[in-house]
Parts: structure tokens; C-alpha cells; sequence
């Protein structure tokens, strides 16, 4: 990938408020240029399924990962702007090839009972798109070991980790660490008050402690 192109990766449990946290931290890259050399684009991996996924239902394999790094590849070049590309999903940080493109990989965390609650208000209560005895049957008897065997192992491959979901505290920091990055952005004059997420130098050069040694986790 380019200069003119930074890869956002957030992924995280079901309900654990990846939605929001892409939708909060496009907001706040937009406070910081004054001119239209920064281009935010979210992508929701839900929006690159495979077509014909019920086989599949609860496996990374109904994702199209292919589909979202040659959508990423195609529009990553432009002599008038810079892209950040924000890419979210239950497993965002799953497939490796997507990894490799990315700047800053983030795992959005939350205890199952608050992620639960999460999902019957946005499926039950707010969208009605789903029954509380659908939810519960989805989580007892899906998400629950899909969460365990396929998404809490992507934990590992973070550079940070939100512990309680999507709080603006944290999100100002993940774009801290995103600001070195940006070529378009004036460091020195831009009015983002938070303290530094990545003082010294850039994720990938950097040696993490906790969990695997391998992530900061946002307190």
C-alpha cells in the first residue's frame, strides 16, 4: 500500500460496538482537516458476504476478505486526497492478507452479558428486526462458540484493545496513533487535545506488553 492510503481495522464480539466505533472515529478524523484532503471510508464487512453463506453461517468463510482488499487496492490512489479506510467487522482481524495491509488493528472488547443486552436493544427493542426468543436461541446456540473458536483468537494479532466497547476517550486515542500517518494533516497545528497514544514511533515497531505481548489495552 501507499502513503496516500491507512488501514483501519476494527474487529470484536458480536454487539461489541464496532459500528459505532468506526462511526465515532470517522467523526473525529473529520474534525481535524481543514481542507477536503481526507478522505474517510468506513466498510462493513456484513456489506461482503458471500452470496450463498447458510452453510457457512457462523464460520469466516462467508466473508469475501478478497473483495475488501481489492476495493482498498482500487481506490488507494489519488493525486487530490489521502483515504483512511476503516474497515469493521466480527472478524476484521481474522484474515491475514487483510493484516498485512492495515496500519493500526484494533480489538473492541465488552463482557458477554453487556455485548448481550447490546444486541436485544438494537435487534429487539430498536430495529425489530429480530425476536427476543431469536436472539437468545442465536446466541446460546451460535454466537457463543463461534465468539470462542473463531473471534476472541483474533484478540492476539491487536495493536489495542477497547475493553468496554466504543468510548470517545478511547477513540481519541486510536486517533493518536492514526495522526503519524496521515501526510495531509498538520501535526504541529491541529487541535486534537488527547495524550499521544504512539509518542515515539509507529505501531509496527513497537513492543507491546500484556495478553501475548502483542497489545495496548485502553483503560
Amino acid at each position: 500500500m501507499t502513503n496516500k492510503c491507512v488501514v483501519v481495522l476494527l474487529g470484536g464480539g458480536h454487539a461489541a460496538g464496532k459500528k459505532s466505533t468506526a462511526s465515532l472515529l470517522k467523526e473525529e478524523l473529520q474534525k481535524l482537516q481543514k481542507s477536503n484532503k481526507l478522505n474517510i471510508v468506513k466498510l462493513d464487512l456484513e456489506d461482503y458476504k458471500v452470496v450463498d453463506s447458510s452453510s457457512c453461517s457462523t464460520k469466516p468463510s462467508r466473508f469475501d476478505f478478497d473483495g475488501v482488499r481489492n476495493y482498498i487496492q482500487a481506490n488507494s490512489e489519488s493525486e487530490d486526497f489521502q483515504t483512511v479506510f476503516i474497515v469493521y467487522g466480527l472478524y476484521a482481524l481474522y484474515n491475514k492478507e487483510l493484516r498485512n495491509i492495515s496500519h493500526m488493528r484494533v480489538f473492541i472488547d465488552s463482557d458477554l452479558d453487556t455485548r448481550l443486552i447490546r444486541w436485544i436493544r438494537r435487534d429487539v427493542l430498536q430495529n425489530k428486526v429480530s425476536t427476543l426468543e431469536d436472539i437468545l436461541y442465536e446466541y446460546m446456540e451460535k454466537s457463543r462458540e463461534e465468539m470462542s473458536e473463531f473471534i476472541f483468537p483474533t484478540k492476539e494479532y491487536a495493536d489495542v484493545v477497547m475493553p468496554r466497547g466504543p468510548e470517545p476517550h478511547a477513540v481519541s486515542l486510536l486517533v493518536d496513533g492514526i495522526l503519524p500517518y496521515l501526510s495531509t494533516i498538520d501535526l504541529n497545528s491541529h487541535t486534537h487535545t488527547s495524550i499521544p497514544l504512539r509518542p515515539m514511533e509507529h505501531f509496527n515497531k513497537e513492543k507491546f506488553d500484556g495478553q501475548k505481548g502483542s497489545f495496548y489495552e485502553i483503560n
